[in-house]
């Protein structure tokens, strides 16, 4: 064997992976690689020279060979591994004891060499059974680029009858051109400059095939250092190639896939949307320009549909972007059941009204107004079914009822029904009417149009969440369809407050209801607002600032017009001035105009009687100061004397106390009125929670954070106004101590004072978080 020779197993060995030792025929242990030392967590040096039987069982000892290396398990206290052990016997021909890689092992499996000083001259009996032990492809050459010896996978490879066959061989012996001047190129590199290189390498094979290798190849050195030849070891990676081409092709086509769906999303925005909003804008110029009140509302009922249509679309895009779209799976989540039904009843007033049919919506008072289910499923229910009663009823009434019928703690069982007055479904035909594209009428007829889906779509919608649908029908008279789901609460029901009661008739028109316009920065004090509204029989239009409001009131005639006075950029008086001037301008009969204020009411009557408003309370509004306005402003008198006359004034809140001390004495105050707070929500309960939980999650956070960073800068009015703006919110939910908190700072700094204005800002940031966690506290206890 020569140099060469040595040093390429020598190489071989020291680039084992796997955990491997040598061993005496008296079982002492000569050698160890580093992967052994590593599992075991032990030093060479306590291992070489002391006995195998110290770490493995008398079978593990038995299954040692002198021919093959042979798996068994070594433990110490602490560890165990799995190694692969080789008997050598001592040489009498002067040469180097070997071991191999165990057979099992795919990687780079090769041995280590043994440099035990005892054993410096062993003999070279092993090697053919080393080498045939490796799996992948080994070989190495001289300097003159002959090949000396390779394994027996690569002899294998190559066609060769043994591996010794390779010996003397040159590129051009063993490869076609293009393979051989590849594989030149590289050793070239690795004997000349002395670099190990890494690198994926092609062998084309004699049918033309292609395979791919990865090798690893390093240069070999004799005793003085000088490059002697190169070592290669290589391993077949076709398959995994393969894979990672056939992956990006499916990454390249899953990318144009999603390249197209949002090309297709975005035509779809554009081609639906701008028509849509044209109806909605076109429907907003035709409301202003009609005089006639009919024909207005009928303008308003054309907008509000287009509304709805708008937002429903937008949710499918939404849910075609995110991926959402599986119609044969439930995704359920909490929503307003009302609110959807109000929505879908919207959407079909303008058919219903062009009719002259009646569109009742009657909900149960037992039904709870936020329930988890499937919001889009229902509705989709709901809206085929809504829809086809108004195209098969030519006179008469449609009329959509929700009932609880079952109730098991947080489980509830609700009834929908939706019957009409139309033509009927002829009793043979009601096996049939919910299969798919099954159509009362021929399509060539004409008369009525459609695809036959919409009764199947919600059947299959209302069988997918666990109901049947049932047909009541007789020809001539009109059918009722209905169905039973079974759904969670989110929230425990209101049992005080009543359910809405939708009823559109022709010949009763909505707009005898009052219209009125509610502006607002604070989204909880907002909300109150609009649930006062609604419980005393308003139709309302909402606004969160003042430029806002203007945009309404010159579309719409409101019948009161509600106003914070705090408003940010245009206050609440500069807006009702500005209001007067565009009415003035355009010949406009004025719109009565109530403030509301956070401080006393004597403080801010002047200016705001000054600014054109009737008149202003202070805050929170209720339900008795709702009903007082509508009774009030229906008298039709605008006199401001007779007015002033007739007010009860409030009581006056000082907005600062007498004393300094005073300002820090607010323990007296609850950090939580629930009593006060639910008369301030008309007894909703349900409505208070919604309110508390927005305010200590959304709107309090996020002021706080403005207010703080204000602070930071010493933009102590703007300071100012955020102290404002979260008082507003805590006077409705009867956070009493944060609003007294955010007061006092906000009308010290206003007032001109600034000794205590830092000891105010750290007491109110102190009582928000107290408040924020008594808040907490009273929502889980609930």
């Amino acid at each position: 064997m020569t140099t060469v020779d040595g040093q390429a197993l020598s190489t071989i060995l020291q680039m084992a992976q796997e955990p491997i030792l040598l061993v005496s025929e008296e079982y002492i242990i000569l050698d160890v690689n580093n992967a052994l030392t590593d599992k075991l967590r032990l030093k060479k040096n306590l291992l070489v020279g002391t006995s195998l039987t110290n770490f493995c069982s008398k079978e593990d000892l038995e299954q040692t060979s002198k021919s093959h290396l042979k798996q068994i398990i070594l433990k110490t206290k602490k560890n165990k591994c799995i190694c692969y052990a080789l008997i050598i016997e001592p040489s009498t021909q002067g040469e180097k004891e070997t071991i191999a890689p165990p057979r099992e092992n795919t990687s780079y499996a090769t041995p280590i060499q043994k440099n035990i000083k005892d054993y410096s001259n062993t003999n070279y009996q092993y090697l053919e059974a080393i080498i045939s032990e490796i799996p992948v492809s080994v070989y190495w050459m001289n300097k003159d680029y002959i090949y000396l010896g390779c394994s027996n996978s690569m002899a294998k490879l190559l066609n060769l009858q043994s591996r010794h066959d390779i010996v003397g061989k040159t590129y051009a012996d063993l490869y076609d051109k293009k393979s051989a001047d590849f594989y030149r190129k590289s050793d070239k590199s690795v004997i000349e400059n002395g670099i190990s290189l890494s690198l994926e390498e092609p062998l084309y094979q004699a049918d033309g095939t292609k395979l791919i290798y990865l090798s690893k190849k390093v240069p070999l050195h004799d005793s003085d250092g000088k490059i002697i030849g190169m070592l290669g070891i290589s391993a077949d990676i076709t398959e995994r190639k393969q894979m990672e081409s056939d992956l990006k092709l499916a990454k390249e086509a899953a990318e144009a896939a999603d390249r197209a769906k949002t090309e297709f999303i975005a035509n779809m925005s554009h081609d639906l949307r701008t028509p849509i909003s044209g109806v909605i804008g076109m429907a907003e110029i035709l409301e202003d320009a009609l005089d006639d009140n009919e024909h207005k509302t009928e303008a308003h009922m054309i907008h509000d549909s287009g509304e709805e249509l708008l937002s429903m679309f937008n949710d499918i895009l939404d849910d075609i972007k995110a991926g959402n779209i599986n119609y044969e799976e439930v995704q359920e989540e909490a929503f307003d059941l009302y609110e959807s039904i109000n929505d879908l009843i919207k959407l079909e007033l303008p058919t219903a009204t062009a009719k002259k049919l009646g569109l009742h919506l009657e909900i149960d008072e037992a039904v709870p107004r936020n329930i988890i289910s499937d919001r889009k499923k229902i509705q989709r229910i709901l809206l085929n079914l809504l829809g086809n009663a108004i195209k098969f009823t030519q006179a008469g009434n449609i009329t959509v009822q929700v009932k609880c019928v079952e109730r098991n703690n947080d489980r509830i069982k609700v009834q929908f029904t939706v019957s009409d007055t139309g033509i009927g479904i002829p009793k043979e035909w009601h096996s049939k009417i919910f299969e798919r594209f099954f159509r009362s009428t021929p399509s060539y007829k004409g008369i009525y149009k459609g695809y036959g889906l919409g009764l199947h779509i919600a059947s299959s919608y209302v069988n997918l969440l666990g109901g049947q649908i049932t047909l009541t029908s007789k020809e001539g008279e009109g059918s009722t369809f209905q169905f039973e789901i079974q759904c969670q609460i989110a929230n425990p029901p209101d049992k005080k407050g009543e359910p809405p009661l939708l009823t559109i008739n022709p010949n009763q028109p909505s707009t005898n209801s009052p219209l009125c316009l509610l502006i607002e920065d604070n989204v909880a004090a907002l909300k109150v607002l609009e649930a006062l509204a609604t419980k005393a029989g308003f139709n309302y239009k909402s606004a969160t600032s003042g430029e806002e409001a203007l945009d309404l009131i010159k579309s719409l005639s409101f019948d009161l017009i509600i106003t914070d006075i705090g408003l940010p950029g245009i206050s609440g008086t500069e807006f009702c001035s500005l209001t007067r001037l565009w009415e003035k301008e355009n010949n406009k009969t004025p719109q009565p105009i109530v403030g509301l204020t956070g401080h006393a009411r004597e403080i801010a009557y002047d200016e705001c009687i000054a600014s054109g408003m009737n008149d202003v309370f202070t805050k929170p509004a209720n339900l008795e100061l709702i009903h007082s306005l509508i009774e009030r402003f229906s008298l039709g008198d605008s006199s401001r004397e007779q007015e002033k006359k007739e007010t009860t004034p409030d009581l006056v809140l000082h907005d600062l106390p007498a004393t300094e001390d005073e300002l820090f004495q607010l323990e007296q105050y609850a950090l939580l009125d629930d009593e006060q707070a639910l008369i301030n929500c008309g007894n909703n309960k349900v409505l208070l929670t919604e309110l508390l939980t927005s305010i200590i999650n959304k709107e309090v956070p996020e002021d706080l954070e403005k207010m703080k960073k204000a602070y930071a800068i010493h933009d102590f009015s703007m300071v100012e106004k955020l102290a404002h703006k979260i008082k507003s919110g805590a006077v409705y939910v009867g956070a009493t101590r944060m609003k007294y908190a955010c007061q006092y700072l906000e009308r010290y700094w206003k007032s001109g004072q600034r000794d205590l204005f830092e000891k105010l800002y750290q007491q109110a940031l102190f009582v928000i978080d107290e408040s924020i966690h008594e808040i907490h506290h009273w929502i889980d206890n609930q």
